[in-house]
């Protein structure tokens, strides 16, 4: 499995936030908050929809923190779909052929990925203020604004806005829109995040053995091994 095809994973979760405007650090503060009480629960769902050089790609990512995810991505036509578990120090794939183990080398970097941006805190810069209640979807949320590529001056094809939106109640996200400032209406990136309680992810059965690098199979005995 190729590992450029994982940088489609809800990483960008994390990769979507951070900091705010230097006259508002109570905003940059309650974004900042929202996602480490995030990534302090048990399990969260992040359902996204995101165009891409292929169209329109969905994909759900099933969390449970601190080191299972469960990704299923698929087009916008249904035909293709591809899925990705990841239980600890293992992980498998299945493009629509069954499920193959991942060879060491694309599961650490897979772990060093999901480390990287659902479990460590983000690194963005990018600077947030605060747009006060809204209503979406018949809830009323709290939404901040951030603003990437230019200042105020700038060109709006050139500018993209971030919006996150946070249930006051919860104080958790709720969804993540990214859209050029050309175009606020035409989001890009759109990311809507549940907490279920009954989310399972367990290693799949009947999976192949990963092929090694003279094609070959390894040998199963780690398919035993605890994450």
């Amino acid at each position: 499995m190729r590992i450029s095809f994982l940088t489609t994973m809800a990483v960008a979760l994390v990769a979507m936030l951070a900091s705010v405007m230097p006259a508002q650090a109570d905003c940059k503060q309650d974004v900042a908050d929202a996602f480490a009480k995030q990534r302090e629960t048990a399990a969260f769902r992040m359902k996204t929809r995101q165009l891409s050089a292929r169209g329109i790609i969905f994909m759900t990512v099933d969390y449970l923190l601190p080191y299972k995810m469960h990704q299923t991505v698929r087009s916008a036509t249904g035909t293709d779909k591809s899925e990705l578990i990841l239980v600890g120090t293992r992980a498998w794939h299945n493009s629509g052929l069954g499920w193959v183990q991942m060879s060491d080398a694309d599961t650490l970097a897979l772990n060093k990925q999901f480390g990287a941006s659902v479990i460590d805190p983000p690194k963005d810069k990018l600077d947030y203020e605060c747009l006060g209640q809204v209503d979406v979807d018949g809830r009323t949320l709290l939404a901040y604004q951030g603003k990437q590529g230019g200042s105020d001056s700038a060109k709006t094809e050139t500018v993209i806005l971030r919006t996150i939106y946070i249930d006051p109640k919860t104080e958790l996200p709720v969804r993540s829109i990214v859209a050029r400032a050309s175009k606020p209406d035409l989001a890009f990136f759109k990311a809507d995040y549940t907490y279920p309680k009954d989310i399972v992810i367990e290693p799949p059965k009947d999976a192949k053995p990963a092929p090694t690098s003279d094609g070959a199979k390894e040998d199963t005995p780690n398919q035993s091994k605890k994450p």
